[in-house]
């Protein structure tokens, strides 16, 4: 485990692991651990019953301390990247939540603490009262689904501890940038478009030109389509789940 080689390096015994409902949970007899931890400001006790605020050595702390705090609270809990449930071709909406016993005071300050570092990798994100279970109240924080702050997100962020998610992250960043790429080529023939219009080409000459359709030329240039247009054509970009371009580990930001 990768967490396993963290804790080694600050000499540390390591700890022994299981896996209960679906997660994995460590444990040590060497209490030096959990006295770090309690140091450095980790909750003592159930987080439901108790307002969990984060660190301020965290809050105040360089961005890459903050950005690796994030990504390992993100490989735990966060969602993983998937498919829009009303596009194959888009990310579907990340989300954590946290739920928190309703007479917990500013149940949801930890979340939005989040919100404020993550503004600072240029992530915008939302902090909202997502429902009721119980007596407990169920806080999310979801990332902005726009297209590039997802790419913002899985540059800047992404995830730790957790390998399936951190592959599906950077599988996302190639498929969001290789759209990003489509649509500035997208742009750039209709700018050609337009100027061979003007000069007094017609639409199938056009068309022949610069390799696109005769009545793609037209709903860009007669029924001026292009100007809004911000998708990719279905032949050029497959659909998420069809994608299997991964940005090398080497290349993503640290």
């Amino acid at each position: 485990m990768e967490i396993k080689k963290d804790i080694e390096v600050l000499g540390l015994k390591w700890c022994n692991y299981r896996k209960e409902r679906g997660i994995y949970v460590i444990w040590s007899k060497d209490s030096v651990l959990s006295r770090i931890l309690i140091a450095l400001g980790a909750p003592i006790g159930k987080k439901p019953l108790q307002s969990t605020p984060l660190p301020k050595w965290i809050l105040y702390a360089p961005k890459f301390i903050k950005k690796e705090f994030i990504a390992a609270y993100f490989g735990s809990d966060m969602t993983k990247p998937g498919v829009h449930v009303k596009n194959p071709r888009d990310i579907r909406v990340l989300c954590v939540v946290m739920y928190k016993h309703k007479r917990v005071k500013n149940g949801d300050l930890f979340l939005k603490q989040i919100k404020k570092c993550l503004k600072e990798f240029n992530v915008n994100s939302v902090v909202k009262l997502a429902g009721k279970k119980g007596n407990k109240l169920i806080y999310q924080l979801s990332i902005k689904n726009s297209r590039e702050n997802l790419i913002n997100f899985f540059k800047n962020i992404g995830y730790r501890y957790c390998k399936y998610k951190e592959e599906l992250a950077r599988k996302s960043l190639a498929y969001l940038l290789v759209r990003k790429m489509l649509i500035r080529n997208r742009e750039e023939k209709l700018r050609i478009a337009k100027n061979l219009y003007k000069k007094g080409f017609k639409y199938s000459e056009i068309a022949k030109k610069i390799g696109i359709s005769r009545h793609t030329i037209k709903n860009w240039l007669y029924y001026k389509k292009g100007e809004k247009e911000k998708h990719v054509s279905v032949n050029e970009l497959p659909k998420f789940i069809d994608f299997n371009i991964l940005i090398p580990e080497s290349l993503v930001p640290d």
